[in-house]
């Protein structure tokens, strides 16, 4: 490409280089594709394939958040949130506390007009220069047992509220065990500390439907 990058037509050897790469770009090469694509965009306004280079531009310059962090906590502990952020300068992070009435259920969505309670929120920001990627480590203290979720979003763009991961804060914590047909155990413990926790009752369903609001358990225990 560098041999050649007077012509116009190096173009194609620039757009072929950055998608064969795309996969596999670490954060140097993104800068070097997003500087020398918009060189040529300038330099050659009438190139035929201009659109493409704009693709790829766009793609690189995306804004993209992603979140992990875990599902289980007892009460009082810190939830620790990690945050890969691509090209947002203005974070906003919102810990979101759930209906107490979650059953059988590993996601959340709103529905609509329905309103988060906002639990905690935290706002991040940064000047780095598009494009870029950062990552970071947030963490809270959930401190009443209950069901929440964490929302992370650009600014501009606003929050998506369907398809959560719900978060389980409790001093209870089930552990399964199938040791044949006839032999199930269930222990019921401490999630921080494993002690286990004495007459605590457990509701057994052999067909629960987390759509429905009305499920009887086939016995408690």
């Amino acid at each position: 490409y560098h041999k050649h990058e007077h012509s116009e037509y190096a173009s194609h050897a620039l757009i072929f280089l950055a998608n064969n790469a795309y996969t596999h770009y670490n954060t140097n090469q993104e800068k070097e594709f997003y500087n020398l694509l918009n060189e040529r965009l300038k330099r050659f306004p009438a190139f035929d394939q201009n659109c493409e280079i704009e693709h790829i531009i766009n793609r690189i310059s995306q804004k993209e958040l992603a979140l992990t962090f875990d599902n289980y906590i007892a009460p009082n502990d810190e939830l620790k949130i990690k945050l890969y952020n691509s090209n947002c300068n203005g974070t906003t992070i919102d810990i979101i506390r759930l209906p107490d009435d979650i059953k059988g259920q590993n996601r959340y969505s709103f529905k609509k007009n329905e309103q988060p309670y906002i639990y905690q929120t935290i706002e991040l920001s940064n000047d780095s220069i598009v494009p870029f990627s950062l990552n970071d480590t947030i963490t809270v203290k959930i401190s009443q047992p209950g069901y929440y979720t964490v929302v992370a979003y650009c600014n501009e763009q606003g929050p998506n509220l369907n398809n959560l991961n719900i978060i389980h804060c409790s001093e209870l914590s089930a552990l399964a065990s199938n040791y044949n047909i006839t032999d199930n155990r269930i222990w019921v413990i401490n999630p921080k500390t494993g002690e286990p926790i004495n007459n605590a009752t457990i509701d057994i369903y052999s067909n629960f439907n987390s759509s429905k609001s009305n499920n009887t358990p086939d016995f408690s225990i």
